[in-house]
């Protein structure tokens, strides 16, 4: 999926990059365009972001059903596997939760 990310965010500074020369014909073209590829970029990352929070979720989960006598394993194994989810590059201070610097991990 990174790949694909990548390709669109390279098209997309392509059609940037012809809207600066300020010709209002290609940006009349491309402003469609643009607004798709960044509507598909956002899309694949929030997809890529669940995906792999989800994984969190259910490695929790395995855990809980290996450690069910061992509560010392269980909690040190879930403290790791929570902290990854800072991986994602989503920030909260408890209260909001910031997508701005959301990434696909």
């Amino acid at each position: 999926m990174d790949v694909v990310i990548k390709i669109l965010e390279d098209n997309l500074r392509y059609f940037n990059d012809l809207n600066v020369d300020g010709n209002e014909l290609q940006v009349g073209n491309y402003s469609k365009d643009i607004k798709e590829i960044k509507e598909a970029i956002q899309l694949l990352k929030n997809r890529c972001v669940i995906k792999y929070l989800w994984k969190i979720i259910d490695d929790i989960d395995t855990t809980g059903d290996i450690a069910k006598f061992d509560d010392k394993f269980y909690r040190n194994r879930v403290e790791k596997l929570q902290e990854k989810r800072w991986d994602t590059g989503i920030e909260s201070d408890g209260y909001t939760i910031d997508l701005s610097n959301m990434k696909c991990k």
